[in-house]
């Protein structure tokens, strides 16, 4: 049943309607569970015992956070819990899956602590490239402990709807194939470039058209009739994520403006920023 009444799909032969659609995890898990979890722990001061909203835990916790030096590949550099309301789905993904057990060790109390870890554990089974039924069923087993340890945890005033359909993820993983494979972070990302697309408040629709024609009318004919030179520029322009000064040497990308530095042969091997098989690491000295 919809919001407005029975589905027409109901009518469609051998259609089962629950089984046919998935939920997406980017909204179920990484800006729902997570970030209600998030919320109860920081601002619902309900004295449960899971608690951290107090300014000096809170500075604590910024502080772990904004230590963590993360690869390219997990997109910005992590935000404080203080600016969770700023964080983008890609920022919920890094925390739920990579930043938030070691740093709430020792800060959020262990039955809460252990129950998170159930979460962790269950979704990087289920993201993963390649899965096998024993990554499934380990994935149910935990989901399952979870949502019932949720309820006795956190009440049953905040057994909200993604609690919920946590039970169903595996299920569904197991139909459908990995939870990145069915998820709305492709999307979302375009947004923003229809958003780029949009110079005025009349005629939306045409303009988004418009540019959408353009730029396949660019790319079709300078891959098919442009020379070598328009399709590298062609190639630079597409990419936003652009470093304005840095130099290449063999496989590996040095970024930043150049300075002349005078090392010894003991020191030789400390670095500042490079990029070594298109993953960044970096110094904690900033340039």
């Amino acid at each position: 049943r919809g919001f407005k009444g029975p589905s027409a799909l109901l009518n469609l032969p051998s259609f089962n309607i629950i089984e046919s659609f998935v939920p997406d995890y980017m909204h179920a898990v990484l800006l729902g569970v997570s970030r209600t979890l998030l919320s109860l722990w920081f601002d619902s001061n309900t004295g449960g015992g899971f608690y951290l909203g107090d300014p000096t835990t809170v500075r604590l916790v910024d502080r772990r956070m904004k230590a963590i030096k993360p690869p390219s590949k997990l997109g910005r550099f992590p935000r404080g819990v203080s600016e969770r309301k700023l964080w983008k789905a890609q920022e919920y993904r890094s925390w739920l899956l990579y930043y938030s057990l070691p740093v709430l060790y020792g800060i959020l109390p262990e039955p809460f602590l252990g129950h998170l870890a159930l979460l962790v554990h269950s979704i990087f089974c289920l993201i993963q490239d390649t899965l096998t039924g024993d990554d499934i069923n380990m994935a149910q087993i935990l989901l399952t402990e979870f949502v019932i340890k949720y309820n006795m945890l956190y009440g049953d005033i905040n057994m909200v709807f993604n609690v919920h359909l946590l039970q169903h993820l595996a299920k569904d993983v197991f139909r459908w194939g990995p939870l990145w494979t069915h998820s709305a972070f492709c999307f979302e990302s375009y947004n923003g470039v229809l958003v780029k697309s949009i110079k005025g408040n009349r005629g939306v629709a045409m303009q988004v058209l418009h540019k959408a024609i353009l730029k396949q009318s660019v790319n079709f004919y300078v891959l098919t009739k442009g020379t070598d030179v328009m399709k590298r520029s062609l190639a630079f322009f597409k990419d936003e994520k652009r470093c304005h000064s840095g130099d290449t040497i063999s496989s590996v990308t040095l970024l930043g403006q150049a300075q002349p530095s005078k090392f010894s042969l003991l020191k030789i091997h400390r670095w500042r920023s490079c990029v070594p098989f298109s993953s960044i690491h970096s110094s904690s000295k900033k340039q």
